[in-house]
């Protein structure tokens, strides 16, 4: 499903590609997760990028918690207009 991410890449620009999904990965996942192992390995190997794609492709998305305040109320610190 994340193959459109390396179509059309050569090779300097996959390899930018999957450094900045390594980024990405060790941010959100940490250094030992399997997704940014898989994306080291295809970083050093080409031919590995597959399996870090399908390893990314299985990460759960990530969801953002709603707000906690309404727009409609004023901070506690703020004066009522």
């Amino acid at each position: 499903m994340l193959a459109f991410l390396m179509a059309g890449a050569g090779g300097s620009e996959r390899q930018a590609r999957l450094r900045e999904l390594r980024a990405l990965s060790l941010v959100y996942c940490g250094r030992d997760h399997p997704a940014t192992i898989a994306l080291t390995a295809a970083i050093a190997d080409p031919a590995a990028a597959d399996r870090a794609l399908a390893q990314l492709d299985a990460l759960p998305t990530l969801r953002r918690p709603p707000p906690s305040c309404s727009i409609r109320s004023a901070p506690s610190h703020l004066p009522a207009s």
